[in-house]
C-alpha cells in the first residue's frame, strides 16, 4: 500500500522531525495526524509546530487530528484550535483518553511565533518595542478592529500583533 501511495505521489517519506517534514512540502496539507507526541512538548514547542504546520495547510479543507492521554485539551496552543472531541470507540490501541479534531477554517486566531529568539536586539529595536508597549492604549482600538477574535483573546492578539518582529 505504501508503495502504491508513493507511486501516485500521495505519500512522501521524510527522515527527520515533523517540523522538517512540514517545511519540505510544497503541497497544501489537508489532514495532519499528530497522534500523541504533543503530550510531552512544552506550549512553546507546540505553538512552533502549529505555526509551521498551519502555514502549509489548505485553509478550507485543512484538519488537525491528535490523540492524548489527557482528559481535556492539555495546552494553550491546542486549545486555540477550537477542536472538537471525537468518538474513539473504535480505537484499537485503547491507551489514549481522548482524540480531537480541529478544522483550520474554524480556528479563531492566527498562530504566530510569539517569542523573539534574537536575544541580541540592538538599542533601537529595544527602544521601538518599548515605545509600542507604552503607546498601546492609544493604537489598540485600530488594531483590535482588524481581528476576528473577541474578549481576552482580542486584547492579547492586539497587544502582540505588531511586537512579534521586535521593531
Amino acid at each position: 500500500m505504501l508503495s502504491i501511495l508513493q507511486q501516485l505521489g500521495k505519500l512522501k517519506l521524510v527522515h527527520g522531525t515533523i517540523l522538517d517534514a512540514i517545511q519540505k512540502t510544497d503541497t497544501p496539507i489537508t489532514v495532519a495526524s499528530l497522534l500523541d507526541h504533543m503530550d510531552w512538548m512544552t506550549d512553546r514547542m507546540i505553538n512552533e509546530e502549529l505555526h509551521t504546520l498551519i502555514k502549509k495547510m489548505d485553509p478550507i479543507q485543512g484538519k488537525i487530528f491528535w490523540r492524548t492521554f489527557a482528559d481535556d485539551v492539555h495546552s494553550a496552543p491546542l486549545n486555540w484550535l477550537a477542536a472538537e472531541r471525537v468518538d474513539d470507540v473504535d480505537d484499537r490501541v485503547g491507551m489514549y483518553w481522548t482524540t480531537w479534531l480541529a478544522h483550520i477554517k474554524d480556528c479563531p486566531i492566527a498562530f504566530e511565533n510569539r517569542v523573539d529568539t534574537n536575544q541580541n536586539a540592538g538599542a533601537v529595536t529595544k527602544f521601538l518595542t518599548g515605545l509600542k508597549m507604552v503607546t498601546f492604549p492609544f493604537w489598540k482600538p485600530l488594531v483590535a478592529s482588524t481581528l476576528k477574535v473577541s474578549g481576552h483573546a482580542k486584547d492579547m492578539e492586539s497587544f502582540y500583533k505588531y511586537q512579534k518582529e521586535g521593531t
